[in-house]
């Protein structure tokens, strides 16, 4: 039997028609729902693990990590609080997995980046989730209560330790390439080619503390400081330079100790080596 082209369409009508939900139903097979960022509990404390159980640790000179939720008439923004920093970015999606986790996708607005925070109820009846913060290829965790819950925990203030004369200049310095480091070696992991402005504020703000001469494995944090990080788009406003001058000699040996310890693909006869025996003739000659 030949059915016409009209009829063949007809039929086709009323056999795919039963087919279309099965179809949207597959579409959604992988569990991945939508979520309204509304549900949750808009302002959250860290907690931090003791011997002696969860407590909210205040330290000394900065505050306590937050993570607030603020409702506008048009987008949720999340403000993210630690330590002497604070980062706001808006919520563009938010969606939970098939395991109940909650993600929400964030664009800073202080700066051209977007981050994934993850987001997972330890125990939500003591009103206790894990917040995952995930940017520059790194993640870091958090273990965070709802602030209605938070006189449900002890409360350790961190004493902040006096010093006299040279031991403080010695801490300064210790606290300050520390700082240094740590950022330093958290953006050469990400692989990004710049860093977030808070970062280059926190090293330059870290460089203006150091009074002092540096022990030799801190002359070479500043060193692949110098050379490596975003060197197309941070002044050090000549921050570096003033602390190799603090001792010269030392600081020119720290230089030698560095070009002698080159990795395998740096040359003496290219940049940045090349650049920073140019810096140890400098310091030298004034």
């Amino acid at each position: 039997m030949v059915y016409s082209p009209g009829k063949i369409r007809l039929m086709m009508k009323y056999l795919l028609y039963p087919i279309f939900p099965l179809l949207m139903f597959a579409s959604c097979s992988n569990g991945v729902k939508y979520f309204d960022v509304g549900e949750l509990p808009q302002d959250w404390i860290a907690l931090t693990e003791t011997d002696s159980g969860m407590v909210i640790f205040n330290p000394c000179d900065h505050i306590n990590e937050e993570i607030r939720l603020i409702e506008t008439d048009s987008v949720t923004l999340l403000q993210h609080l630690e330590g002497h920093e604070a980062t706001m970015g808006k919520i563009v999606h938010t969606y939970k997995t098939p395991e109940d986790t909650i993600m929400l996708d964030v664009d800073w607005i202080d700066w051209d980046k977007s981050a994934v925070y993850k987001f997972t109820w330890i125990d939500q009846s003591k009103g206790i989730a894990e917040w995952v913060a995930i940017y520059n290829n790194r993640e870091y965790y958090s273990t965070m209560v709802i602030k209605e819950h938070e006189m449900e925990y002890p409360t350790v203030e961190q004493p902040c330790i006096e010093c006299w004369g040279d031991e403080c200049e010695l801490w300064d310095r210790d606290d300050a390439i520390e700082d240094i480091r740590k950022v330093y070696e958290d953006y050469m992991e990400s692989g990004e080619k710049t860093d977030h402005r808070a970062d280059k504020e926190l090293i330059l703000e870290a460089l203006k503390k150091v009074e002092i001469a540096l022990e030799p494995e801190q002359y070479k944090v500043i060193l692949n400081v110098w050379m490596y990080y975003d060197p197309a788009d941070f002044d050090f406003e000549g921050n570096i330079e003033r602390i190799l001058m603090i001792d010269p000699a030392k600081g020119a040996a720290a230089i030698l100790t560095r070009m002698a310890d080159k990795e395998k693909w740096e040359s003496l006869d290219h940049p940045p080596l090349s650049e920073l025996n140019k810096l140890r003739l400098k310091i030298w000659d004034e």
